[in-house]
């Protein structure tokens, strides 16, 4: 089972790859330095994207989607660059650890770890001290959002905003229509959906946890701004917008944008898509919005 697992992850992992990582042409910063952030149980790699001006800028944190079990820097590297010329602001990637070796909590623990890291370290980053934003697609979502929660509630760092391009935040509610009427033909397919779930979060009895499914919290009270980007054709649209509908019903302010013609993962096509920049210049522009 370990092995037929560890086969079908990383042919995945290639398909993944092949998508996201563009060998074209890569928007040129002003500097990209790679270093290490404290994790829940060590240092973990990260990848700090700084752009041309006259700083300090404003900080992004970004966690790489993949289902918890793939991503990487390198995947999510011309995405970052992307969000990093638009928004003129500072975007450090973090690469937390995955599953089946490191099954949850290791990725929401490395995410709010990292995060209380960069809010006490804007010297060492260069960045504008103060509220700044945290983001992430798929996997990297929900991350964002559970590390928000978790600011929240654990007196952590003052969030500008979160960032949740097409999240993944529910493993343990009804089946949507979303995911019925996409799942045959998505990129994600439902027997890596499992798979992942699974390989996640092997004791499903954690599955509803808010740190797995932030659906499941008790309240969303106290959050900070929300984008929410969907995409048309992905089985996680209506979990996403779900969880947009509640952030805005008790009290957060929170944009939702659903993004028609494409599927999971449109915001990592990078390149000549017209959706890609479509998102990435939407996010831009609420950066620029909600800085305080």
């Amino acid at each position: 089972m370990a092995l037929a697992f560890e086969v079908a992850i990383n042919r995945f992992g290639m398909r993944l790859h092949s998508f996201l990582v563009w060998r074209g042409r890569k928007t040129p910063l002003k500097t990209i330095r790679n270093l290490k952030v404290p994790g829940a149980a060590g240092s973990l790699p990260a990848r700090l994207y700084t752009p041309e001006g006259e700083g300090p800028f404003p900080l992004a944190v970004f966690f790489h989607g993949g289902g918890f079990c793939l991503g990487s820097l390198e995947t999510h590297d011309a995405l970052c660059r992307d969000l990093c010329v638009a928004a003129g602001a500072a975007v450090l990637s973090v690469a937390y650890r995955l599953a089946p070796a490191h099954p949850y909590p290791a990725a929401p623990d490395d995410a709010y770890a990292a995060t209380c890291w960069a809010a006490g370290a804007a010297e060492v980053l260069g960045v504008r001290p103060g509220p700044f934003f945290v983001a992430g697609d798929s996997a990297g979502g929900c991350l964002a959002t559970v590390v928000a929660r978790r600011a929240r509630d654990e007196a952590g760092p003052k969030l500008a905003g979160q960032i949740l391009i097409f999240p993944k935040v529910d493993m343990v509610g009804p089946v949507t229509e979303s995911y019925r009427q996409n799942i045959g033909t998505s990129i994600i397919s439902e027997k890596f959906v499992t798979m992942f779930e699974g390989a996640y979060v092997p004791d499903r009895r954690r599955a509803g946890e808010p740190d797995a499914s932030p659906m499941q919290a008790g309240t969303l009270k106290g959050l900070p701004p929300a984008l929410v980007q969907t995409a048309e054709l992905d089985p996680l649209r209506d979990e996403g917008e779900a969880y947009a509908r509640r952030l805005e019903a008790e009290g957060v302010e929170t944009t939702l944008t659903r993004y028609d013609g494409v599927d999971h993962a449109f915001v990592g096509f990078t390149g000549p898509s017209k959706p890609h920049k479509q998102a990435v210049a939407e996010i831009a522009a609420w950066v620029r919005q909600h800085l305080a």
